[in-house]
């Protein structure tokens, strides 16, 4: 397991960004979602 050598701090930052992804994923959804009326 690499993630064994990995610091918290990057773990946190990897969580974090995939917060952002999946934040950008959604309103991306509702814009479609909102442009498709």
């Amino acid at each position: 397991m690499f993630f064994n050598h990995k610091k918290p701090t990057d773990i946190s930052k990897l969580n974090m960004g995939m917060k952002i992804v999946n934040i950008k994923i959604t309103y991306g959804k509702l814009a479609i979602f909102h442009f498709n009326k």
